[in-house]
C-alpha cells in the first residue's frame, strides 16, 4: 500500500531538492525506497551521491557523475541489499530486507559547477513482534499471576494490561524489557489479580507508530440477545488464502457468512468476513488454513452496537474435530484405526497400564507427595523439601520417575477432586524454572482443565468439547508413531490426539495441579 511520502526541506530553498521515503512505516524484512528528486533547473552534468551518516564517518551508498548517468554502487558485494538506480530525474536508493541497523540519517548530495546542495531524511525501522502469550499460575489466597511474554519488537515497546472492554486494568505490573541482537526487544510483564477476574488482556504496543498486538487466555462470556454479529479481519502474506468460520463443534458454517478478499499488492491480502448467529452460545472461530498471522474477531449485537474486540489465541485455531477436514485422508484413516485398536486393547486388557510413580525431586515445593508416590496434593504452605535443578519452582508440577524413549505406554490419572489441572508428557529438557508455557514448542504435550473448560495445550490452545465430565483421564503414548492420545476413561472416548509430535528426547509423564488443597492420583495397575 502506498504511503504519503516523508519530505525533508533543503538547506537552500533556491534549489528544489526533495527526499521522500516509501512506505513511511518501514518494517523489518520489508523493502523501502528513498527517492532523491532533482528538478529541471539543475544542470545535467551535476553529480548526485547517496550516503548514510554514521559515527566518525559517512558511508557512501551509491553515486552518479551526472543526472541519469551510470550509477556506481559504493557498497561491497556483500551489501547486495542496497542498490541505487535512476527513475527520471530521481536517484532511487532501494534497501531490501530491511534490518534494524539500516535505521539512521540518509543524505542526498548534489555537486556541480552551478550548484552544491544536500538534503537529509531520517529512516526509522519498525519490527512488529510475536503475538503475546499469556500464562496463568495460581498463588495463595485465590490470587492468580498472569505472565505476558513477547519478543522481536523494535523500537522499545510498552506493555499495557487491559480488559476486553478496552479499559486499563487497575493493578501495578512488573514489566521487564530487554534487548538482544537476535530477539530484538523482548518483553515480560507480570500482574497478580484475583483468580475470579478472567477479564485480562495483555497489549504490547509501539507508541510512535500506534502498532500493537494483544494476547489473552480467557474465554469471554457473551451477553445474551436475539442475534450477534461477528466480524473477522486479517491482513498478511498468503498464497491462495482460505478462511472459514467454525462453530465450537468444529463444523464449517462459512455458508452463512459474507466474505471479501482484497488483494493490495503481490500475495498481500486483506480478508474481511462477517457472520450472524444466535447469541447465548460460545462464539465461532474465524480461521485461516494458510499463513501464520492470526485474525481478530469483533462481536456486535444485531443492532450493530459495538460490544467486544476479541484477540484470543484459544479462539483462533482449528478445533480438534476440524483436523479431519484438513489432514491427509490416508493418515487420518490410519490414525482412527490405531485409536480404535488401542481403545479395544485398553478396555479388554487393563493389565497393560503402566505402573507410573512421580519423582519427588522434581515436585514444586507446595506439592505434598504421598508415600506410595502416586498421589500428590497442592498444599497452601510450602513443604520442607530441598530444591534442585530438576524441581519446578513456579508452576505446581511434578514429573514421573521413569522416562520413555521407545514403545507404547498407557496410564490413568484420577482428576475428580481438582478443578484446575494438566496432564501429558514433558521432554527431559523441558523448562522447570520460572513461568513455563505449556506448548509443544517448550517440549510439553498436555491436556488440561482450566476456566471450567477443557483445552489441548497446542499453540495457541485448542478448546475441546467434552460430552461427559471425566473422573479419570487416560494417557496413551506411542513413541515410534509419535502419537499422544488422551481418553476420557469413563467411556473411553478420545478427547484429543497430538500427532506427528517432535519427540527428540526422553519423555516423562507430566502432572500439574493448580487447585489448592486438592489431590490428584495416578491409578494403580488393576484399580477400578
Amino acid at each position: 500500500m502506498t504511503q504519503d511520502p516523508v519530505l525533508t526541506t533543503v538547506k537552500d530553498c533556491e534549489v528544489p531538492l526533495t527526499i521522500s521515503i516509501e512506505p513511511s512505516v518501514v518494517l523489518v524484512e520489508d523493502q523501502v525506497t528513498l527517492s532523491c528528486q532533482v528538478t529541471d533547473n539543475v544542470p545535467s552534468n551535476t553529480s548526485v551521491l547517496w550516503y548514510k551518516m554514521e559515527k566518525g564517518r559517512d558511508a557512501p551508498l551509491c553515486s552518479s557523475s551526472s543526472l541519469g548517468g551510470v550509477v556506481e554502487q559504493c557498497k561491497d558485494e556483500d551489501e547486495w541489499r542496497i542498490v541505487g538506480h535512476w527513475k527520471g530525474r530521481a536517484l532511487l536508493l532501494v534497501i531490501q530486507q530491511v534490518q534494524v541497523a539500516d535505521e539512521g540519517t540518509y543524505v542526498c548530495a548534489l555537486n556541480g559547477s552551478a550548484v552544491t546542495q544536500e538534503a537529509t531524511t531520517r529512516l526509522g525501522v519498525t519490527a512488529i513482534g510475536y503475538k503475546p502469550t499469556v500464562d496463568r499460575d495460581v498463588q495463595e489466597e485465590n490470587m492468580c499471576r498472569y505472565t505476558c511474554k513477547s519478543k522481536k519488537w523494535y523500537p522499545k515497546p510498552e506493555v499495557i494490561w487491559m480488559n476486553y472492554g478496552g479499559d486499563a486494568v487497575n493493578v501495578e505490573a512488573e514489566t521487564n524489557v530487554t534487548w538482544s541482537e537476535r530477539d530484538r526487544f523482548t518483553v515480560q510483564s507480570i500482574i497478580t489479580v484475583s483468580c475470579d477476574n478472567l477479564d485480562v488482556v495483555c497489549v504490547v504496543k509501539l507508541v510512535k507508530s500506534k502498532i500493537s498486538r494483544s494476547g489473552a487466555m480467557n474465554e469471554i462470556i457473551v451477553p445474551h440477545s436475539s442475534s450477534c454479529m461477528y466480524k473477522g479481519r486479517i491482513s498478511g502474506s498468503y498464497v491462495k488464502p482460505k478462511v472459514m468460520w467454525v462453530n465450537p463443534q468444529g463444523e464449517d458454517v462459512s455458508l452463512l457468512a459474507q466474505t471479501s478478499i482484497l488483494q493490495e499488492t503481490d500475495n498481500i491480502f486483506t480478508i474481511e468476513s462477517s457472520i450472524e448467529l444466535p447469541c447465548g452460545q460460545p462464539p465461532p472461530s474465524f480461521v485461516t488454513t494458510e499463513g501464520e498471522r492470526r485474525p481478530q474477531i469483533a462481536q456486535q449485537s444485531g443492532n450493530g452496537n459495538f460490544i467486544w474486540i476479541i484477540c484470543l489465541l484459544v479462539l483462533i485455531i482449528l478445533p480438534a474435530s476440524l483436523q479431519k477436514q484438513i489432514g491427509n485422508p490416508k493418515e487420518i484413516a490410519v490414525l482412527e484405526r490405531q485409536i480404535e485398536d488401542l481403545k479395544k486393547e485398553i478396555v479388554d486388557q487393563r493389565k497393560e497400564i503402566d505402573d507410573i510413580k512421580v519423582d519427588g525431586n522434581t515436585a514444586h515445593p507446595n506439592l505434598s507427595i504421598d508415600a506410595d508416590e502416586k498421589s500428590f496434593t497442592y498444599k497452601s504452605q510450602a513443604q520442607k523439601v530441598t530444591q534442585t535443578e530438576r524441581s519446578f519452582d513456579s508452576s505446581v508440577c511434578v514429573l514421573g520417575s521413569k522416562g520413555f524413549s521407545s514403545g507404547k505406554h498407557y496410564w490413568e490419572v484420577d482428576v475428580e477432586k481438582s478443578n484446575d489441572w494438566d496432564l501429558g508428557v514433558a521432554g527431559k529438557s523441558a523448562p522447570k524454572k520460572g513461568t513455563i508455557s505449556l506448548s509443544p514448542k517448550e517440549q510439553f504435550w498436555a491436556l488440561g482443565l482450566s476456566f471450567k473448560s477443557y483445552w489441548a495445550r497446542t499453540d495457541p490452545w485448542t478448546p475441546l468439547t467434552v460430552q461427559k465430565k471425566p473422573r479419570k483421564i487416560g494417557v496413551y503414548l506411542d513413541c515410534e508413531e509419535r502419537l499422544l492420545t488422551f481418553f476420557n476413561a469413563t467411556d473411553m472416548s478420545v478427547m484429543f490426539t497430538f500427532k506427528d509430535c517432535a519427540f527428540s528426547e526422553e519423555l516423562y509423564p507430566f502432572f500439574k495441579n493448580s487447585h489448592k488443597e486438592s489431590t490428584m492420583r495416578i491409578c494403580s495397575v488393576r484399580e477400578e
